[in-house]
């Protein structure tokens, strides 16, 4: 793994106003597990999450319905959660609000 620098709070968004989240991130290669950790101590667990969205194993599947998806449709590079969110709220009828990133994937 490595520490992130600024280049990566640009790059994910990650620019905080704040110190709740840390002053300082590590981040893990994918597939790494860390143990014991605070939450299930010496328990294996099966994955984790947070890793970049480069990372294979961290993508998921995105299904969609509603009046501007025109029928299958597959995207072969990862969408930013910020396109996720613009996503939802276009098929809601609700505007992005100020100071909100993304893009409909329709519209990718």
């Amino acid at each position: 793994g490595r520490w992130i620098d600024e280049r990566d709070r640009e790059t994910y968004r990650i620019r905080y106003p704040h110190h709740r989240f840390g002053e300082a991130i590590w981040w893990a290669e994918g597939g790494t597990l860390i143990l014991p950790n605070f939450w299930q101590g010496n328990k294996p667990v099966k994955g984790m999450h947070g890793y970049r969205r480069e990372v294979k194993e961290n993508h998921a599947g995105f299904l969609l319905f509603g009046p501007h998806v025109n029928g299958p449709r597959f995207i072969e590079e990862p969408i930013a959660m910020v396109d996720v969110f613009a996503t939802i709220l276009d098929l809601l009828g609700i505007n992005k609000p100020n100071g909100a990133y993304g893009t409909p994937v329709w519209m990718k």
